[in-house]
This record gives C-alpha cells, structure tokens and sequence, in this order.
C-alpha cells in the first residue's frame, strides 16, 4: 500500500536514484543512530581500556581503529537499509577498488602495521620529546596511518608510522638522568691547572648538578687555538636545560674573576712592503 505525503507517493523511486523518499529517510535515520552509538560505544571502550594498564598513546589507537570499523558497517547498514546491494556495489567496483589499493594500500598498511609496534612496543609516551624521521618535537598522539609530534616553535607535525618505526628513534626525555656537556677552549699562555681547578669547583657548586654520576671536567685535545675542554655534568632531566644555561654563565663569570680567557679563532693579517704603500699611499 503506497504512502502519501503532500500528494507525493513515499515509496515511488527517485529519478535517475531509483531510490524512495521513505527508503531515503530510513537510510539517514540508520546512519545517524549508528553514528551515536559508535560515538557512545568509542567513549565505553575508551573508559574500559584506561582501567587498564594500556598507556594513552595505546589506548587512543585502538579506540581509533575500533571507530573506523564500526563507521564502515553503519555506512553499509545505512546503504543496505536505501535498497542499495552493497555486495552488488562492492563488487561492480572491487576492480578499481583492488588496482587502487595496489598502490596505496601499500604504505597505508604499512603505516597501521608499524603504528601497532609502537602502540605495542612503546618507544615513547604522549608528552615526550623525541626525534623521530629527522624531527624533533613533543609527542601530541599516535593514530593509525601517522603520529603527531608538536615542535619548539609550535609547529603541528604528523609523521608517517612507518618512517617512524623504520627509523632510528631518540627518546630524550624517557630516562631520568641526562648528562649535557660545555665545550670550551683555553689559550695555551693561561694557567692550564688553575683553569681546571675553577671550573670543577663551579660546576660542583651549582644545585641542579648531580652529585652522582659525577661531573667531570676533561682535556680532549691540543686544538690550533688552545687547550680544549669539555665540562661533562649530569643533572635531572627536567632540570637540564635550565642547569645548562645557569652554568654557561657561571663558567664565563668565574674565569673572568681568575683573569682566564677562554680562547677564539681569530685570523692574524700581516701586511708588509708594497701592500703598505697601496693601502697607505701617503703614508
């Protein structure tokens, strides 16, 4: 029995659709319930994987995956429910579907395979600062096909699973210790011992510095220019930057304060005979 609205047959197919107003609507109403649920059942999960011993970074992931293949039977619930043949249509177009995939399903599996190893293996957590593919940044969240770093100067940048996993990856803030090292160079007429006496005493002073392991003040080499040195100190790793930065200073001011100076390249020019009279043609 055929339903009428506004003088219009509900269940007459479409023009050129072949699909009815009713079938329409209870295709939209599907799709939009579906996409409640799947949001409702998302946040369940979501809650029921952070009881666990998962961490975020593990526990977005699957939550991720999780949605994509609950949106994927909505969408064919919701097309099925229009009168469309969903495995009529799938296989009109596994064709193209299967020469497309070919090429771009390639690195796209790639990337959810390498985004379970690191949803897996864990070689950071959200909030650490790591190089990953040649960019350093701090780590926002890893998702299926990427992973989302956010650089020193607040540039959002999503890197590719697989160049992640295929790389070399450097975790700086994963260990609780770092040591951090200041070069220098002292002029080979200064006093060599006093110069190392006033930098141990300064770099043990300073609070930030780690009592064990133990700094180290340490000749590297006789370089064209000096003494080289290197001041080798250890300090928490949340202190480290703001310890590294107290303790430049601190070396400048004492060794200035024993009258030492830190050695730089400089370039010697000796102008001698006819150059003079050309650059002096008075003199």
């Amino acid at each position: 029995m055929a339903t009428w609205l506004f003088g219009y047959d509900l269940e007459a197919p479409l023009p050129f659709i072949g699909i009815s107003v009713r079938d329409m609507i209870f295709g939209l109403i599907i799709l939009v319930t579906g996409i409640l649920l799947v949001r409702a059942a998302s946040a369940s999960f979501k809650r029921l994987l952070s009881r666990t011993d998962l961490q975020e970074l593990q526990v977005n992931f699957f939550v991720r995956a999780l949605r994509m293949v609950l949106y994927i039977f909505v969408a064919g619930a919701a097309l099925g429910a229009m009168g469309v043949d969903v495995s009529a249509a799938l296989i009109s177009v596994s064709v193209v579907i299967g020469f497309v995939l070919g090429f771009a399903l390639n690195e796209t599996l790639g990337n959810v395979a390498a985004g379970v190893m690191v949803a897996f293996l864990r070689p950071f957590r959200k909030g650490d600062y790591v190089q990953v593919a040649g960019v350093e940044g701090t780590v926002k969240s890893v998702g299926i096909n990427v992973t989302e770093l956010l650089t020193l100067d607040n540039h959002h940048v999503m890197v590719p699973n697989r160049l992640v996993w295929g790389g070399t990856i450097i975790n700086y803030t994963r260990m609780p210790v770092r040591r951090t090292v200041i070069s220098l160079r002292i002029g080979y007429e200064e006093n060599l011992a006093a110069a190392l006496r006033v930098l141990d005493s300064t770099v043990r002073s300073h609070p930030m510095v780690l009592k064990d392991p133990a700094p180290a003040v340490v000749l590297t080499g006789l370089g064209p220019h000096g003494v080289e040195i290197d001041v080798r100190v250890w300090a928490k790793t949340g202190d480290l930057w703001d310890m590294r930065n107290d303790m430049i200073a601190m070396i400048k001011e004492a060794l200035d304060r024993e009258g030492i100076r830190v050695s730089y390249q400089a370039v010697d020019v000796h102008v001698r005979g006819d150059m003079e009279k050309v650059l002096h043609p008075r003199g």
